[in-house]
């Protein structure tokens, strides 16, 4: 039995860490004013819209349309300048981070993963423990495919000891859950980090979009092949061995259509598949009779124009579908100090 978990952004702004794009973004303008030209329009460009890392990859393709063959090479200037930015702000922001209580971290955490389902509304709690108790007679695997770039998850995760979630009894068996693989499909601050695109269609530049020079650098499934570090592929058999995956801190943002696709078709095929997908939404009122179905309506038509062309009709999934609107992994590490 493998439950597989998609970490977010909002896992580290959980910890405490300023890692939300609004937070990043003036203070790359404000470092970027004494740069060249191309580096100082970039960063005002960025600075237009400032509300969620999704929407900065998919600017960059738009972006290309200010762009030709003659000067591409700016433009792959400007985001690697971006990205060893990003790259020594994530590092100072997790150096803020405080693990000394480590009972604490790993308690909480041991309880927060193994209660993950908890915070859902009454009829998806009672399903999601069908589908456990259909497995009770086998260990239990929680696994982590991440999309951030910081080591903040694999820490939190190493002060669970012996990586031991849960021991169980079940005809004088004894069964172990325990935390399974953790793997950071987009790579590290040290580690290849990549960011981009996730097709060539989300080039707007035509003229770029048939540059295979050029489309390499941008589209992130080919970056992951030509890392070779079989971070895709791994995430990828992670997620096809899963009874249940859960999304947490993610926006469903375009740019990683490759993995919304590849979720989609996964819970698809098999009716004992589950999806929980947890959204942060400060705004949400539990006060109207509408809002919820508003919801849940909302993410049935995203999933399903992520689905086009598949012949998948993710109304159908519905029942298998389930939303938390509950930050389960919220705890504060961050110093105190100032």
């Amino acid at each position: 039995m493998e439950v597989t978990f998609l970490i977010g952004n909002g896992f580290d702004i959980g910890l405490g860490m300023r890692t939300q794009y609004s937070q990043f973004i003036p203070h790359y303008i404000k470092n970027r004013k004494d740069k060249t030209t191309v580096l100082k329009d970039f960063s005002e460009q960025l600075g237009k819209n400032i509300d969620k890392w999704a929407y900065f990859e998919k600017q960059i393709g738009e972006y290309t349309l200010e762009f030709s063959k003659n000067n591409k090479r700016d433009l792959i200037d400007q985001i690697e300048d971006f990205e060893e930015a990003f790259v020594a702000y994530l590092l100072e922001e997790e150096k803020k981070l405080e693990f000394n209580d480590s009972g604490k971290i790993g308690k909480f955490f041991q309880e927060k993963i193994l209660k993950f389902y908890e915070t859902l509304h009454p009829e998806s709690i009672i399903t999601i423990k069908e589908v456990f108790n259909a497995y009770k007679d086998s260990g239990h695997n929680y696994n982590f495919i991440c999309f951030n770039y910081t080591q903040a998850l694999d820490k939190c995760l190493e002060k669970i000891p012996n990586k031991k979630i849960n021991t169980r009894k079940v005809s004088n068996m004894i069964y172990t859950d325990t935390v399974g693989g953790i793997i950071h499909v987009h790579g590290l601050c040290n580690q290849f980090p990549l960011m981009g695109l996730n097709d060539v269609e989300q080039i707007k530049n035509p003229e770029l979009a048939n540059d295979s020079a050029f489309v390499k650098y941008l589209i992130k499934p080919s970056l992951n092949k030509l890392y070779r570090m079989g971070n895709a592929s791994t995430a990828s058999n992670m997620i096809n061995r899963s009874r249940i995956i859960c999304i947490y801190g993610m926006s469903l943002g375009e740019t990683d259509l490759l993995w919304w696709k590849k979720i989609i078709s996964w819970l698809n095929d098999a009716k004992d598949r589950h999806l929980i997908i947890f959204e942060h939404d400060d705004h949400f009122s539990r006060s109207s009779q509408f809002g919820w179905i508003r919801k849940m309506d909302s993410l049935i038509d995203k999933l399903q124009l992520y689905s086009k062309n598949t012949g998948i009709k993710v109304e159908l999934l519905r029942d298998r579908i389930h939303l938390s609107l509950e930050d389960i992994f919220e705890l504060p590490l961050t110093s105190t100090r100032p």
